[in-house]
């Protein structure tokens, strides 16, 4: 992922860190570490935030400038997507519990969750503009209105 007006980038690793990089500088500016399993979505916020989703069902939520850990969320199911939902400030997060759920990443509570897959959400994708959230998982689409909450396919 690219960070701060493409400047920085973001880079997972099999040894459950996060690599912030100024790529063209090419030096590492911050390892962000505290995982025990590895990431599989990484999805940019306001303020210098980054969130991760990682196979120990933890949402984490960094700073990337400074590297700290301002929140862990326990979820369920190993995360392998994450998309910032950036009109309504919330995280949705795609498992291999079949689930999508939507964060508040702000407070760590959780808004809404469905269940429209037979396997794991491998992929998400908002579009602000119709309010639809799309997941998609074991050949099938999932779409999701955040206004009403509701399911249609």
């Amino acid at each position: 992922k690219f960070l701060d007006q493409n400047r920085l980038a973001a880079s997972t690793n099999y040894q459950f860190n996060i690599r912030i990089i100024d790529w063209k500088a090419r030096t590492t500016l911050q390892i962000l570490s505290g995982a025990t399993a590895q990431h599989h979505g990484l999805e940019i916020l306001p303020n210098s935030l980054l969130a991760s989703g990682s196979r120990d069902s933890r949402l984490r939520i960094w700073n990337y400038d400074t590297g700290a850990l301002i929140r862990t969320i326990n979820a369920t199911g190993e995360l392998y997507s994450v998309k910032y939902i950036a009109d309504k400030d919330l995280i949705a997060v795609g498992s291999t519990d079949r689930s999508v759920k939507i964060w508040n990443y702000t407070s760590g509570s959780l808004v809404h969750q469905y269940i429209s897959h037979t396997g794991t959400v491998r992929a998400l994708e908002y579009s602000e503009q119709h309010k639809i959230l799309v997941s998609a998982g074991n050949r099938s689409l999932a779409f999701f209105n955040v206004t009403n909450y509701q399911v249609f396919r």
